[in-house]
This record gives C-alpha cells, sequence and structure tokens, in this order.
C-alpha cells in the first residue's frame, strides 16, 4: 500500500478519508452558502426591520404622541391596581426601545457566523449612535438620549444572544445525533 502525504491530496480525497472515519468534516465557506434560502430570507427580513426602525425613529415628531395621555392614564390605572411604581413611562419607552432593537438583533445573528453573534450588539450600539445623532442635528422635535442608545444596544445584543444559545442547542443536538448515529 502506498501511503501519501496529507499535502499530496486533493480536498475531496481528504473529505473522503475524514467521513470514513466518522470524523467531522469542516467545509470552507463558498459564496453558494451565503446565497442560501435561509440568507435571502434573513437578508430581506433585515431590510424590512431596518425600514421599520428607520421610520420610527426619524418620524419628524414623538411616535407616540399621538396616544401619550392614554398611555399615562392605563399606568396610572394599573399603578392603582397594584402595579409597582418603578414601572412608569420612562421604563414602557426604555423597554419599549429594547424590544425595538431585538428582532435587529438577531438578524444580524441569523446572518452573520454564529461565533460573531456579539457583532449584533455592535452594529445596535453603532445603528442606534447614527440615528441619536441624526435626531440630535435634523429633528428639533426628537430627544437623542443615551438612554436610548443603551436601550437599543442592549435589544440588538439580547436578539443576537437568543439567537446563539438557540444555535447552541441546536449543534449540541446535532452532535449526540451524530456521536449516536456513530455508534460512540
Amino acid at each position: 500500500m502506498v501511503h501519501r502525504t496529507t499535502r499530496s491530496l486533493t480536498l475531496r480525497q481528504r473529505c473522503r478519508n475524514r467521513r470514513s472515519t466518522r470524523s467531522t468534516v469542516v467545509v470552507p465557506v463558498s459564496s453558494q452558502a451565503v446565497t442560501s434560502r435561509p440568507h435571502r430570507i434573513a437578508r430581506w427580513a433585515l431590510l424590512a426591520c431596518l425600514v421599520v426602525v428607520l421610520i420610527i425613529t426619524f418620524w419628524p415628531t414623538p411616535v407616540d404622541r399621538p396616544f401619550y395621555s392614554q398611555l399615562v392614564q392605563v399606568l396610572s390605572d394599573l399603578h392603582r391596581a397594584g402595579m409597582p411604581a418603578w414601572v412608569n413611562y420612562g421604563f414602557v419607552e426604555f423597554a419599549s426601545n429594547v424590544i425595538m432593537f431585538v428582532p435587529f438583533g438577531a438578524l444580524i445573528a441569523l446572518y452573520s457566523l454564529p461565533s460573531l453573534w456579539w457583532a449584533s450588539g455592535v452594529l445596535g450600539l453603532a445603528l442606534s449612535l447614527s440615528i441619536e445623532l441624526c435626531q440630535y442635528l435634523f429633528l428639533p422635535e426628537r430627544l437623542a438620549s443615551a438612554g436610548d442608545l443603551a436601550a437599543n444596544t442592549a435589544g440588538a445584543l439580547i436578539g443576537g444572544g437568543i439567537v446563539a444559545l438557540i444555535q447552541a442547542r441546536a449543534d449540541a443536538r446535532a452532535s449526540r445525533t451524530r456521536r449516536a448515529a456513530a455508534g460512540d
């Protein structure tokens, strides 16, 4: 039997050899993988999410202005019914900003490599900083705030973290299935 060195084997031969020993095959990401259907869906969903975020954040007046008094009344009624006082308008506004950026962070994490899930927080921070700066410079009726920056970044990180946890769980399940199929 002739022994070949690893260098002289083609990629296909190395993959065959790895498959025959039932080890995991690491295949380089091709441009085809990036344009797969899930990535296209994630790209369009990310675009839609960005459009919604930009419409809300660049609306010339605060988006809650038409129903501000009703919201304050509902909060007042809930406080009388026993809701803690710390759940006030500021809390609702902060939570709304977090929730608005969770889908953005999740979609960034889905679109990027699993190990780069934290990039959703970095991109969330960059987008939020850009939004707050534009509101400060160009929208006199909007209030740019560090609280919004923190909430938006937190939302993007939460979205990315959720996707990372789901992917890690799916990877662990797939790994257990492969080991069971291999008889280990």
